[in-house]
């Protein structure tokens, strides 16, 4: 066997310097799955930070009826004032009840004498979307900038109580007016 094959050989079972090399070409690895990790509970954090403000001013917007907006839910439950867009669901949430109101409204048109859309709402009720969103930073290595964490939560509102006369004189009363009649009817 000749010096330099021995030299060969014994470079190959050379072990000194490699751990350091596999550290060399591992840290960054480690470092970006540690700052992802670390970002991700960051975005994950505000994601149910929003929830819990969209799920909070749902619950106060429906328990008092759907009629104001609670003081700090302004931009988080439907219009700035509330209004007929928050009363109902967005058909993105759930198109089923979207169709069924559209189906119950068309049914509305065309029948003369009608309390369904008093009567559909006294059954199926009016619902609220609360969207809460909370702005997170986005770290430097990826752009940098922000991105929204956005939630939304649906919740039926309370209804004021009714009785089924004065159901049937709303209903009428609408007619009534629609076709020019109601002054005379006292409605």
């Amino acid at each position: 066997m000749t010096t330099s094959t021995r030299r060969a050989r014994s470079l190959l079972r050379d072990t000194r310097g490699a751990a350091y090399a596999e550290v060399v070409l591992m840290m960054p690895v480690f470092i970006s799955l540690f700052a992802g990790i670390g970002f991700f509970h960051h975005f994950y954090m505000a994601r149910m930070d929003a929830a819990a403000e969209a799920r909070r001013c749902a619950w106060a917007y429906a328990n008092g009826g759907c009629d104001q907006v609670p003081a700090g839910c302004e931009g988080v439950v439907g219009g700035a004032g509330g209004g007929a867009e928050s009363r109902t669901s967005r058909p993105e949430v759930n198109s089923g009840i979207a169709d069924a109101r559209e189906g119950v409204a068309q049914m509305d048109r065309d029948m003369p004498l009608s309390a369904s859309r008093r009567i559909y709402e006294a059954i199926l009720g009016s619902s609220t979307t609360a969207r809460g969103s909370e702005s997170v930073p986005m770290p430097d290595w990826v752009g940098g900038g922000s991105r929204d964490a956005r939630c939304g939560y649906t919740v039926v509102c309370n209804e004021r109580e009714q009785t089924l006369g004065g159901l049937i004189r709303e209903a009428f009363c609408n007619k009534a007016n629609d076709i020019g009649v109601g002054g005379a009817l006292g409605c």
